[in-house]
């Protein structure tokens, strides 16, 4: 590996890729949980995303290539940083492999597991909705605070469709099914639950 010598000025192409990360690397370590940063767009300006004031939900768009997996992996590592627990629903397997066996995070690949995993994340939102009010529904009741979690489910429209084709032939029509109403518990959720789905398509 060739390195600089000592006292040689950097390059203006090393000076402007060291200057470009300084102050990403600076707003990702302030950044709070419900803002996590995402981003620099024109003039270096800041941008991020606000899951407390703006909407919980997250949907990430773009074709094949276009980095979907790398913002996401931005947006959860900032995350999981923070104290947030992750449920990933990943029929390819390979699409964060970077999640793997991490603490905090459940990794389903696997239909009967992703199945499993999403019966276990209605049961526990129904649960936080049930609990969400300490005392009564007073309108100056205090309500219960939950560790946050988000949810994330690849390739969503393959995989509602292999849970269908899954609760028909292989549990033959019978027991809970996340595919009947509806496809995913959490994402018709408000921030009461701190159940925070999220959709890379």
């Amino acid at each position: 590996m060739l390195r600089r010598p000592p006292g040689t000025p950097l390059s203006p192409a090393a000076r402007l890729c060291r200057s470009n990360f300084t102050q990403p690397k600076r707003d990702v370590e302030r950044a709070p949980l419900a803002q996590p940063f995402m981003g620099l767009a024109a003039g270096n300006k800041s941008i991020s995303i606000d899951l407390d004031n703006n909407s919980p939900h997250t949907a990430l768009s773009g074709g094949s290539g276009t980095g979907k997996s790398v913002l996401l992996k931005n947006l959860l590592s900032q995350r999981m940083h923070n104290g947030t627990g992750t449920l990933m629903l990943d029929y390819k397997r390979v699409s964060h492999r970077w999640m793997h066996n991490l603490p905090g995070c459940v990794y389903a690949w696997r239909i009967a597991d992703i199945h499993d995993s999403l019966i276990a994340a209605g049961a526990e939102l129904n649960r936080r909705l049930e609990d969400v009010l300490l005392e009564d529904n007073a309108a100056d009741a205090v309500m219960k605070q939950f560790a946050p979690v988000d949810v994330v489910v690849e390739e969503i429209n393959s995989t509602i469709k292999l849970l269908q084709l899954s609760w028909v032939v292989v549990l033959d029509a019978s027991g809970p099914t996340p595919t009947s109403t509806p496809p995913m518990p959490p994402v018709h959720l408000g921030r009461c639950a701190t159940m925070s789905p999220c959709v890379p398509a």
